[in-house]
């Protein structure tokens, strides 16, 4: 391969830049996300001065738009907006975040002013090589979902049964089945093929999964991802658990169920009087102040790196990366034992899903077997 002819492209997962110190938001890793070609993220939050908080049980998250040059400092160019959060300030306040974002030179994709736009790819260019971004939500709110005249995010929506282990009324234990709408289903794979048309490489990424829980992917995690390989994506990218999940390889395509955290400032807001934070429910502990839902696993992410010869993934590989708090990510070398710490989290939470994924060490790094 040579170099001029190699596309590098970094994936890492949630994004909320809130500390009014935004130039220290990716300053241990600005360095090597600046590296790529192409580098995508999951915007959490719509920046915007507009809007007000709704009233959803999960709260509205930190927006403040003077926070966004940090995502250019850290040379994202492109995300996706679809998640269960893009809808926290309101209509104005999510069609104003899409125009900030494109008018910093970010691609984004998975909500927009109508159901068309929503459903349309990003489509990113590099070395004659074009990328398609498609963004879609799974985890609610339903409300949110763009209409043809309703500025919302493009979902694919689950079914849920619920049904016990037990013939007796009562019992206890129950089995979870999910399943998405066959209709959102039908439309995501229609949004695929049409994208292929356009580009040599479709990324589908879904907001979706089982937050906070290790290794679980519900079942229409596979049904929703393999869909996508079958309609033609090159990648499957999971957003929203908060922790990582397991990587799956279906007929040879990578499927990350889980990207996990990258920046989520929320604390630092609630900490500098951020008056743009609401419904956050909060603990203190030794003068700190933390997330009622804080687990330890949320310490760990990573990002995943691709490279692209001959309009082709040739390699995914990922590099490890440590958080203090949710924030502050900082990237691993290969001698550090935090390294090799993620290093076997990834494989136990990878065998706990099922998969029979093989990772293996080169450098700082380390690659995916497809």
């Amino acid at each position: 391969m040579q170099k001029d002819d190699i596309v590098t492209m970094f994936t890492v997962g949630d994004v909320v830049v809130a500390r009014k110190d935004w130039k220290s938001s990716f300053a241990k890793v600005e360095s090597l996300l600046r590296k790529a070609d192409i580098s995508f993220f999951n915007c959490e939050s719509p920046y915007a001065e507009s809007g007000c908080p709704n009233m959803s049980p999960h709260g509205a998250i930190p927006h403040d738009p003077r926070r966004m040059p940090a995502l250019v400092a850290a040379g994202f160019n492109v995300c996706s907006l679809a998640n269960n959060h893009c809808m926290d300030w309101g209509i104005d306040a999510l069609v104003e975040c899409r125009e900030r974002l494109e008018g910093m030179g970010i691609a984004v994709c998975g909500a927009g002013r109508n159901i068309s736009e929503a459903r349309k790819p990003a489509v990113v260019e590099r070395k004659g090589v074009k990328v398609a971004f498609l963004g879609y939500c799974s985890v609610g709110p339903n409300w949110a979902m763009a209409e043809e005249n309703r500025p919302g995010c493009a979902m694919v929506r689950i079914r849920t049964l619920y049904e016990p282990y037990d013939y007796q009324p009562g019992t206890p234990h129950i089995k979870v089945f999910t399943w998405a709408y066959k209709d959102d289903l039908e439309a995501m794979v229609g949004d695929i093929k049409k994208a292929k048309e356009q580009a040599d490489i479709v990324v589908m990424t879904d907001h979706w999964g089982v937050h906070h829980v290790p290794a679980m992917i519900p079942d229409y995690g596979f049904e929703v991802g393999h869909a996508a390989i079958d309609a033609g994506a090159d990648l499957v990218l999971g957003t929203h658990p908060h922790i990582l999940k397991g990587i799956e390889v279906y007929k040879g395509k990578v499927i990350a169920h889980s990207l996990a955290n990258f920046v989520m400032e929320r604390e630092i807001a609630q900490k500098e009087g951020d008056q743009r934070t609401f419904s956050l429910k909060y603990r203190k502990e030794g003068g700190q102040i933390y997330a009622s839902h804080r687990n330890p696993d949320r310490s760990k992410t990573l990002i995943l790196k691709y490279i692209i010869s001959g309009a082709k993934i040739e390699r995914v590989s990922y590099i490890p990366v440590m958080l203090e708090n949710s924030y502050n990510p900082e990237p691993l070398q290969e001698s550090d034992p935090r390294a090799e710490e993620i290093f076997k989290y990834m494989e136990n939470i990878t065998a706990a899903a099922g998969f029979s994924t093989k990772y293996f060490r080169d450098g700082d790094e380390v690659v995916i077997d497809v």
